[in-house]
């Protein structure tokens, strides 16, 4: 396999969101859900309905692709619940919290104490989620092109890289700048309650 080893990718997706860190809470969150959520959503659709009709015509001969249709149809139920999750529960309390001026005499509080609990939940959900595009670059043996390959299968490995590529990088933004950020807006608001664990 001719790829770039781990560390260097690491490397180069923190290297990228460096140019983040000095947005705010808000903009990130636009930036997750305009430029990553969105596009991830239509690519998934594109994607799955290229795999099905790639295994139905190849499976006989290349019979990891029947493989990679079960794993992607399980891992891309759990990818569109993990972005539906963060667009209607996490997002919307961090841009409520961020629009309410901080340690107000407000009984009721934007950010619940359970907050640091689900940023660790979606942590995990990231790990899972890179587990998953790591047992698609296995079973792909990294996106190479089999012998005899048409554009149908060059196309959906051509998809499926990016996709790999830029949820890797979404995920790197999220677990380095705006899950910290977020952490920090929680603070304000329990400072005792909430403790990293």
């Amino acid at each position: 396999m001719n790829t770039l080893p781990a560390k260097r990718i690491k490397n180069a997706l923190e290297t990228r969101s460096k140019g983040f860190v000095a947005c705010s809470l808000t903009e990130l969150i636009e930036h997750s859900v305009g430029n990553c959520h969105q596009p991830a959503k239509r690519e998934i659709a594109i994607i799955y309905d290229i795999t099905r009709v790639v295994v139905y015509k190849h499976s006989d001969r290349h019979p990891q692709f029947g493989k990679l249709s079960e794993i992607m149809f399980l891992s891309f139920d759990n990818l569109l619940r993990h972005l539906r999750m963060e667009e209607s529960t996490f997002f919307p309390i961090i841009v409520q919290a961020s629009k309410k001026a901080r340690h107000s005499d407000s009984i009721e509080k934007p950010i619940p104490e359970y907050f640091y609990e689900m940023v660790e939940t979606l942590s995990k959900a990231h790990d899972a989620i890179a587990n998953d595009f790591e047992l698609f670059r296995e079973l792909t043996e990294d996106y190479a092109i089999p012998d005899g390959a048409d554009f149908l299968i060059k196309y959906l490995f051509d998809k499926m890289k990016r996709l790999d590529r830029e949820m890797s990088f979404h995920m790197q933004l999220e677990n380095t700048i705006l899950f910290p950020k977020a952490i920090a807006l929680a603070k304000e608001w329990h400072p005792v309650e909430i403790q990293e664990q």
